[in-house]
């Protein structure tokens, strides 16, 4: 009577390694208690496996549908060469494959195009600010801008357009140094005039929501008035239904001017 009982619990032993330790596939990870899981739930941070096996000796690298930042964030890999700084030390916009431009665009050293005309204005228009670099260049003969050209919100020199901002704000943007000859000492400017650091703009350029001083100070100590409210330029807030009124309610009866 003992063999027989001998081979009913091999039969048993092996039955119990045939139900539990099933093979997983090659893109699944197997739980020690046999059951099998896709790879892509090993260190998801949730627990998967009965006993959460999956979620041991996680080292704390990025998910496999993630970017790896070099500072150790980590960002979906769509945003890897995307034109946009998702990581915050840029590391997912670099030695990306140049993006082609389109012919009246420029090609910004991380990889997104602006406009040609943005190249070289004053302003930053790629993310990275390339658009501004090396502008200090010898103009070709027959290249140059025409100076009739210049909007009134910009000054001509070196053949080109440059952001009226740029002149006297303390830094050298034209070869010959002209943005930075003849300004005014603030000291100097008159009762029409608001004086910045480093030069007089229009006082009507004060407190108008647009910074005229290179530092921003004509926007600083602003009176901001209420969504229905007008912005007298004498630095008050009227109800904007006396705007044009025939009234003059505004100090400096700006409320009463362009009507």
């Amino acid at each position: 009577m003992g063999p027989p009982k001998l081979w009913k619990l091999l039969i048993f032993f092996v039955f119990l390694l045939a139900t539990h330790a099933q093979d997983c596939l090659h893109d699944e990870f197997s739980c020690p208690d046999g059951s099998c899981i896709p790879s892509e739930q090993k260190c998801d941070g949730v627990l998967d496996c009965e006993h959460g096996e999956d979620e041991e000796n996680c080292s704390d690298s990025c998910n496999s549908y993630e970017f790896t930042c070099d500072n150790g964030d980590c960002t979906d890999k769509h945003n890897e060469c995307n034109g946009v700084r998702d990581c915050g030390d840029g590391s997912d916009e670099r030695n990306c494959p140049s993006r082609r431009c389109n012919d009246n665009e420029f090609a910004c050293n991380d990889g997104s195009c602006t406009h040609q005309s943005n190249q070289c204005n004053g302003r930053d228009d790629c993310p990275d600010g390339s658009d501004e670099h090396n502008c200090h260049f010898d103009v070709e003969e027959g290249e140059e801008e025409e100076e009739d050209t210049c909007t009134d919100d910009e000054f001509f020199c070196d053949g080109r357009c440059l952001d009226k901002r740029l002149q006297c704000d303390g830094r050298i943007d034209c070869q010959s140094g002209e943005d930075e000859e003849n300004c005014p000492d603030s000291n100097e400017c008159n009762d029409s005039e608001f004086a910045c650091d480093e030069k007089c703009i229009d006082r009507d350029g004060y407190c108008d929501g647009l910074s005229d001083c290179a530092d921003g100070t004509d926007e600083n100590n602003c009176i901001i008035c209420q969504a229905g409210a007008f912005h007298c330029k004498s630095r008050e807030c009227i109800p904007s239904s006396k705007r044009c009124d025939g009234t003059v309610d505004c100090t400096d009866s700006s409320d009463e001017i362009d009507c």
